[in-house]
């Protein structure tokens, strides 16, 4: 499910996709193009996305991001309703080390200046594996809704993809679906799952997802404005 702009040009014959310096993807459409073309045209042209992508990723300027990556005190993952605290220990200024305690705190343990690219790794690790612990069992309990069987799920820290369904099953998340509400996790999780009986965007697709997400175009518009509530440090380039 790839995360995407629409822009009307009345210049345009033919629909077209742009992929920004940011790896933000636009689609170009002509005035009155049926817009429900438009989820199976990038789809269709997701290969060329992923691979635009890549290549602007490489060409980043690693120097230009910034030198002070700050550790949260707290953060709240709406797909689970949680607030978390950070907790910083002193200690040995060569290591880092990060306990998840309960209720609700993770403990960093050693060189924990709050300027510490390396603890901010270590925070979206430990993201991305409770990504994996909460969205899993979702994704089990709404493919057998759907009567699928997804061969796995993985989850990764993507910044225009909220998630995708490869030819051989897999499910693939991303972590940054824990700061949404819990509504378009599933929407997400649906749509995906959905391409394991439709890989396409055909009238057919949609009609069988809608009738597991009704409001499965509404969602989709929720879920483009949520991404405004995820922390800079889930942020793919670090």
């Amino acid at each position: 499910m790839q995360d995407y702009s629409i822009t009307v040009n009345h210049r345009l014959k033919y629909a077209r996709i742009k992929v920004k310096a940011d790896q933000s993807v636009e689609v170009v459409v002509p005035l009155g193009f049926d817009r429900s073309k438009i989820e199976r045209f990038v789809h269709e042209q997701g290969d060329w996305i992923s691979q635009a992508q890549n290549r602007l990723a490489k060409r980043a300027d690693i120097s230009g991001l910034p030198q002070k990556h700050e550790l949260p005190e707290t953060f709240y993952l709406a797909a689970t309703n949680e607030l978390w605290t950070i907790k910083k220990i002193s200690g040995d200024p060569a290591h880092i080390y990060l306990e998840e305690k309960h209720p609700n705190i993770l403990e960093f343990t050693g060189g924990t200046n709050k300027t510490s690219l390396q603890a901010i790794h270590l925070l979206r690790d430990w993201t991305k594996h409770r990504a994996k612990v909460e969205f899993t069992p979702l994704v089990t309990k709404l493919a057998s809704e759907m009567g699928v069987s997804p061969k796995k799920v993985a989850t990764r820290i993507q910044k225009t993809r909220w998630g995708s369904c490869s030819s051989s099953g897999t499910i693939t998340l991303n972590a940054r679906l824990l700061f949404v509400d819990p509504t378009l996790v599933r929407s997400v999780i649906y749509h995906e799952l959905a391409h394991i009986t439709h890989m396409n965007h055909s009238k057919e697709f949609w009609l069988h997802l809608s009738k597991f997400d009704p409001n499965c175009h509404i969602n989709k518009t929720h879920l483009n404005r949520s991404s405004k509530a995820i922390p800079n440090w889930m942020l793919p380039t670090l």
